[in-house]
């Protein structure tokens, strides 16, 4: 090859790799412009937010994570740990689905111990608990109701030749420990359905209807005319009043674990129909066994000596017990679907025991979060900034920075198992079972943003995914603590801001 000839392409391939540099700088100069803009329009907005009346002194933090590379792309505050409300309970399913996999199913076992004669069993009929948080009680698809199930219980125990029970009923709870809530959690809440608590045994989802009649004078005690499921030895102190008309549920229990004492205080509207609120069952293994021998009564199958339960593990009491029936939960998947898209508190502490259970032997709260907390330290998350106190986010007292919220759903996003849990997300202006169907419509993140949303007393928090303009899925999460504006109008407020992350590139 002649020295001119290499002359030449050596001047070509300078031109052309001057012409691609320039061309890749101008490239990088217009990103990183083009992004400036996007970022400073987020702060812009942030900015007007938080100049809102009735968010002097709240608390914001931001955060924006590319899916895969797991870098932050926006941050404002995304370091200052705060109250994520029920949008942890992203981070509790996607942990179970790691730790107990999506095809995991709680299981209820029916014993009996003694002799069967003549139809009639001279000992006891034993529930074993397996930490079923949707035992008797069913969303739509998933599980049975508890007359369905209790149908089911007594032709098994027909089936085994039992016309009469000369023993007990015995509720056994003790797959998880006796400590039913929290003990951060408020009182307000737990007396409350959302406040219920979990056993190693719970039915009904530990919860129960109030059913008021409050058709006298304001300020008069509105009658209680019902309670379902029947609760069984219960003293209920009623101080609940009528209220004005389209005034609400103002009403409140408060009922301590292992109570038999119901206090039931505020207001309900005046109506001439009946009006009904959710209080959460104290003795979750005593209630289910009360239940049974509630429906065994009327298919005329006497149980001579009652209803009993476990505080802890007897180890004699299975010596000769037989198995004669296991219940079978749904799947894990169909569970998180659930616990995600209604925000049912019970289901994720159960599963927060559950992880505890399969990992450390102990069905606690403390081994649960201990368990999750470790799970993403070995996924490489910086577990330093952030504090839980259980499994659904209804204690005040948990805490954690929105990039480390983001970085965790940026991670799941990666894993096998995310399917299901992206499944229970709920999809902006999207009318589904979740609670953003009429959120961002008319913008770009209509039915593309994703999220849990979580609220608690002055606290309003979103966290999930979203497709940027660039194709790229991010993970992001807003957190506001603190605001004293209606909760409604904070609602707003954070939509505004998660409109604009459309722009974070």
């Amino acid at each position: 090859m002649s020295i001119k000839k290499v002359y030449f392409q050596a001047v070509i391939f300078q031109k052309v790799n001057s012409f691609f540099s320039a061309y890749f700088l101008f490239f990088c100069l217009f990103f990183i412009q083009k992004n400036i803009y996007a970022q400073t329009a987020l702060d812009a907005q942030i900015e007007k937010v938080k100049n809102t009346k009735g968010l002097e002194g709240a608390i914001l933090g931001v955060s924006v994570v590319d899916v895969e590379t797991n870098q932050e792309l926006f941050s404002y505050q995304s370091n200052f740990a705060l109250k994520p409300a029920s949008s942890q309970k992203l981070i509790t399913t996607g942990t179970a689905l790691g730790i107990l996999g999506e095809n995991f199913k709680f299981e209820t076992n029916l014993y009996y111990k003694g002799k069967i004669e003549n139809g009639i069993l001279y000992g006891d009929i034993i529930i074993q608990g397996g930490g079923d948080p949707t035992l008797g009680f069913m969303r739509y698809s998933m599980g049975k109701k508890s007359k369905e199930l209790s149908k089911e219980w007594i032709s098994k125990i027909k089936a085994i030749g039992i016309n009469k029970i000369e023993g007990k009923i015995i509720a056994d709870p003790t797959i998880f420990d006796s400590q039913l809530i929290p003990r951060n959690w408020q009182w307000e809440d737990i007396g409350n359905y959302f406040g219920a608590g979990v056993a190693g045994l719970n039915f009904h989802e530990n919860k129960y209807e109030i059913q008021f009649l409050p058709k006298g004078k304001v300020g008069e005690q509105a009658e209680i005319v019902l309670i379902n499921p029947p609760l069984g030895e219960f003293e209920i102190v009623n101080e609940v009043r009528i209220g004005t008309p389209n005034s609400g549920d103002q009403a409140y229990v408060f009922c301590a674990p292992y109570s038999k004492t119901i206090v039931i205080r505020g207001t309900v509207p005046q109506t001439s129909k009946a009006f009904t609120i959710k209080g959460a069952v104290q003795n979750p293994a005593l209630f289910t066994a009360s239940f049974l021998q509630n429906e065994l009564n009327k298919s005329k199958i006497e149980v001579e000596n009652g209803v009993d339960f476990l505080f802890s593990k007897n180890a004699e009491l299975y010596n000769n017990a037989i198995l004669f029936h296991t219940h079978y939960s749904a799947p894990l998947s169909e569970i998180i679907y659930w616990a995600n898209k209604k925000s049912i508190n019970i289901y994720c502490e159960a599963l927060l025991k559950m992880i505890g259970l399969k990992v450390a032997k102990k069905g606690t709260y403390e081994a649960g979060i201990k368990a999750i907390q470790n799970y993403w330290k070995k996924n490489g998350v910086n577990i330093s900034g952030w504090r839980l106190c259980d499994g659904s986010g209804l204690s005040p007292s948990n805490a954690i920075p929105a990039k480390v919220q983001a970085q965790i759903i940026a991670m799941l996003a990666k894993k096998p198992f995310f399917k299901p849990l992206n499944n229970s997300l709920s999809f902006a202006c999207v009318s589904d079972y979740g609670s953003m169907g009429g959120m961002l419509c008319n913008t770009e993140m209509s039915n593309n943003l994703r999220a849990k949303s979580g609220y608690i007393a002055h606290c309003r928090a979103y966290a999930g995914l979203f497709t940027n303009r660039c194709g790229k899925t991010m993970a992001f999460s807003v957190i506001l603590n603190n605001f004293h504006c209606h909760k409604s109008k904070s609602r707003q407020l954070v939509s505004q801001i998660m409109e604009k992350l459309i722009e974070v590139e």
